[in-house]
């Protein structure tokens, strides 16, 4: 398919680049609203393609039709779509359609066939690369699905509201009021599970209300963020066994599913879906069992699928509902298969919160079989699994629902043997000859704080004084980084410390990983006699082929906040590590702990440093972004309205085709007619030519065709308007009409001065004078143009839709642009006559980011962007004269040194 596509032509023609550009700009909102419009406009836009050939608007059709496969449950033609939009991207070079590519791709392509952990770069480089093209909607997209995918793959909650709260401050910068309110709902989800909230199962606290916005969703029509806020009801609900609830909300996003088709959280509304219907199954009659097992059914063979197509994001949720549908009808070995496999599956790639909801699940069937020794397993694997994920609240309803299931350590569990020395005195008797830390050691660890600074240095430091005074043949250094358990250093037998540079716990067959995981989860230490003889951990790999003797492993803290782990082995001898040893070395990990906090706080602070000077040079690069955004944004606010212009003359040559081609048609058989009777034409020929109405079509279609030509002339001087206004300025000045400039920003603005219900139309009075060429900078200058009749269209409309809503008359008004050469220059007058502006809000104007505009219509860049544009690009001045009721007036003047 690839090759093939790669032999398509260019495409030429102007009305299909036009009608391309159209279906592009609308395929969003197609999607959120009308999932059969949306349908059709994708695959018009690949026909569009395939039949007239190629171009820079090629890569985005097909995306939009992987997007469109990622909804039918099609990942294998979604992907490779993707793949072909992406190379396409590259072969076109188009850099405004990089951010848009790429999050369609990440969001609702690749997680149906790779991990989501592979979409996390992609998504912040769109970011990024929407910023710079000033992509605004995509960037906002962008965003909001990746705070999304980093909730569902199981991150950190704690890291997750620092990511969330971050990327809602920059959707509320970029003023994408729909992204904005999904974003918010979920980090509310993230706070409830946090134990932020009142009630954990309302979103309600810091972040959102449902009871203020939930309403106003409603009557948005907002599809997509109602589908998610009832998911994110449901989620919650569920987790907290509020399953009649939690129906109720997964019932009502259902009626939403098609908006987020193809989303992770599409499959995730599919997951819980089908947990709560189960989770609920003994609770309803006969025939709501019934219903309740056919909507399983049907996300059982959903979950089917895109567990075939992408094993490590879902083969375990549908091991989980497997496991369910077991318990419901009593198929006990299958059910305790399934959960085993769910568990396993989940925490082989990751998913530590789905791991935690199977090992619920599983203890609460064993529960039910009256297996209490197993439930307890489980029950506290969930607990710590929970606590992992950092679900406080969780956690503490575990805490208050099973107290006697959760084990705070292993003593009371049959056949379980290690030595939990912080909460035990030790059974076995300490010999003379045991090497016991002493001063020496303290005076040495206390050496390495004082003169080791350096981070990569620091910790084989560390372990080289443990081990030397520790008789321990074997140890490793862990560090938690980032809630990842990495090996820092190591040493065997006789050889020198190894530095491991970070190395996961996981990734390493040389260290004992479900030991070193049980320190972690329960922060005890733990000394063993005889490792390899302890059933707890008889089936760690490390252990079975090593068969390790006398094993200490102790966890390291820093003011009480878990940072690491040591672990040391002794294989001479049993019973190496005494409790004594034990309580000395916990005042050496204490030391330690303080060395290495000081080494990363040098670590950072050197980072800083560094990235003092990056920030001074990425400032003026963030200023010159800045202008470019604020006038792709203010475009992007006047795409409908463009499209609308050139919809207009696409509709009417649309129209007109078809007729056209009747006449011509006609005109062909009207020739046929004279070939088959030349040289003597008859009768036949008079009466066809009265059947088609000869003399009128004649005269008809010449003027047909001028018509569409009118037309197409129409579309291409709206596309150069867009050209001029959109083009990005050069390092240098350049000399330039200024009445084209201003002439080009009415063309682009001459749908907002028609004629609408709440508003006349606007006259536009151009009271040129004569202006010399300028060298200016003159995208630059037409932005700000486009930025003050734009400002002064919007309190023109705003005044007379008060007007209406006050019941009084509506008013003619009017926009003067006056020009004029003057003895210092050139002046620009852009008079309108609306409400006019207080003097308080006069005194803000040109504040970055202060706006008088509802949320979404704005970003407050525009004025502020526009007076450094005419102050410091241009050495002028930008003035504003109003009163209220008497209209406003702003005066730019520009200096004569750049005549």
């Amino acid at each position: 398919m690839c090759q093939a596509v790669s032999q398509i032509p260019l495409m030429t023609d102007p009305v299909k680049l036009a009608a391309l550009r159209v279906l592009n700009t609308v395929t969003t909102t197609a999607y959120q609203t009308q999932a059969e419009i949306f349908r059709w406009i994708v695959l018009m836009q690949l026909q569009l393609c395939i039949e007239y050939g190629h171009s820079a608007l090629a890569p985005f059709a097909y995306i939009a039709y992987g997007w469109f496969c990622s909804t039918i449950n099609a990942p294998a033609r979604a992907y490779t779509a993707g793949q072909i939009a992406l190379k396409l991207a590259e072969q076109f070079d188009a850099k405004e359609l990089e951010c848009s590519i790429i999050q369609i791709f990440e969001c609702f392509i690749r997680h149906q066939k790779e991990h989501i952990r592979e979409t996390f770069a992609p998504l912040v480089e769109a970011i990024h690369l929407g910023l710079e093209t000033g992509d605004i909607e995509y960037v906002s997209y962008a965003a909001m699905n990746y705070c999304n995918h980093l909730f569902f793959s199981g991150e950190p909650l704690d890291q997750l509201n620092s990511i969330q709260l971050q990327y809602v401050n920059l959707l509320l910068k970029l003023k994408q009021e729909f992204q904005i309110y999904y974003a918010r709902f979920w980090r509310q989800v993230t706070l409830n599970l946090q134990g932020e909230s009142r009630n954990p199962c309302r979103l309600i606290g810091e972040s959102f209300d449902e009871t203020v916005m939930l309403p106003r969703l409603q009557a948005a029509q907002n599809h997509q963020s109602l589908f998610g806020v009832y998911t994110a009801r449901a989620i919650l609900n569920y987790l907290f066994h509020n399953y009649a609830v939690a129906v109720e909300n997964a019932t009502l996003a259902d009626r939403y599913a098609s908006s987020g088709a193809g989303l992770v959280a599409s499959i995730q509304h599919s997951f819980y879906y089908a947990l709560i219907l189960l989770a609920r199954l003994d609770q309803v009659d006969a025939t709501q069992q019934a219903e309740y097992r056919q909507v399983i059914t049907e996300h059982h063979v959903l979950l089917q699928r895109w567990a075939e197509a992408a094993p490590m994001n879902y083969q375990h949720k549908l091991d989980l509902v497997v496991a369910e549908l077991a318990r419901s009808e009593q198929q006990v070995y299958q059910a305790m298969m399934g959960y085993d496999q769910a568990i396993q599956g989940a925490l082989a790639n990751g998913y530590i919160q789905d791991a935690a909801i199977a090992s619920e699940r599983a203890a609460e069937f064993y529960l039910s079989q009256n297996r209490k020794s197993i439930t307890q397993g489980y029950m506290t694997d969930a607990y710590y699994g929970y606590m992992q994920w950092g679900a406080i609240a969780k956690v503490q309803q575990l805490e208050s629902r099973y107290p006697d299931l959760i084990l705070r350590n292993y003593e009371a569990l049959p056949d379980r043997n290690p030595v939990l020395l912080a909460d035990t005195q030790p059974t076995r008797s300490t010999s003379t000859s045991s090497v016991i830390l002493d001063l020496a050691t303290a005076m040495k660890a206390a050496e390495a704080i004082a003169s080791e600074l350096l981070l990569e240095k620091l910790p084989c430091r560390i372990l080289s004084i443990i081990l030397e005074n520790a008789a321990a043949q074997k140890g490793y250094l862990i560090l938690n980084q980032q809630n990842q358990l990495c090996i820092e250093a190591m040493i065997a037998g006789n050889e020198t410390v190894v530095a491991l540079n970070s190395t996961p716990l996981e990734a390493s067959p040389d260290v004992p990983v479900a030991l070193i995981n049980y320190v972690a989860r329960t922060q005890y230490p733990l000394v063993l006699d005889n490792a390899a003889q302890e059933a707890m951990f008889s089936s760690d790999p490390y252990v079975q082929r090593y068969q390790p003797q006398s094993v200490l492993c102790a966890p390291i803290f820093y003011q009480g906040e878990f940072i690491g782990i040591i672990y040391l082995e002794n294989n001479l001898t049993l019973g190496a590590f005494t409790a004594e040893r034990l309580e000395l070395l916990k005042l050496l990990t204490a030391q330690a702990a303080i060395a290495i906090e000081n080494a990363r706080l040098y670590a950072r602070e050197q980072e800083r440093s560094h990235q003092l000077q990056a920030s001074l040079e990425q400032l003026q690069h963030t200023q010159a972004q800045l202008v470019q955004t604020e006038k792709i944004s203010q475009l992007g606010q006047l795409v409908a309205g463009v499209a609308h212009e050139v919809n207009n003359p696409i509709g009417f040559i649309a129209g007109n085709l078809s007729h056209a081609a009747e006449y011509i048609q006609d005109l062909v058989e009207h020739l046929q007619h004279y070939q088959q009777h030349y040289p003597t034409p008859g009768a036949a020929i008079q009466n066809h030519a009265e059947e088609i109405e000869l003399e009128f079509l004649l005269e008809d279609l010449p003027q047909m065709i001028d018509s569409m030509k009118l037309g197409i002339d129409r579309i291409r001087d709206v596309m150069q308007s867009l050209r001029n206004y959109s083009r990005q300025d050069g390092k240098e000045k350049q000399w330039t009409d200024l009445h084209m400039g201003l002439n080009t920003t009415l063309m682009i603005l001459s749908h907002r001065l028609k004629a609408k219900p709440d508003c006349p139309a606007i006259r536009v009075v151009k009271q040129y004078g004569e202006l010399p060429p300028f060298k200016c900078y003159s995208g630059q200058l037409n932005q700000v143009f486009m930025n003050l009749i734009a400002n002064a269209i919007d309190a023109i409309e705003e005044e007379n839709v008060v007007r209406k809503t006050a019941g009084l008359k509506q008013k003619q008004n009017t926009i003067t642009i006056r020009t004029a050469a003057t003895d210092n220059g050139v002046e620009i007058h852009i008079v309108d006559d609306g409400p006019g502006i207080p003097l308080e809000i006069q005194q803000r104007l040109f504040d970055a980011f202060f706006t008088t505009k509802p949320e979404g219509k704005g970003t407050g860049l525009g004025l502020s962007i526009s007076y450094q544009i005419v102050t410091q690009q241009h050495g002028g001045k930008l003035e504003c004269i109003s009163s209220p009721g008497q209209g406003t007036e702003f005066v730019i003047q520009l200096p004569v040194m750049d005549l």
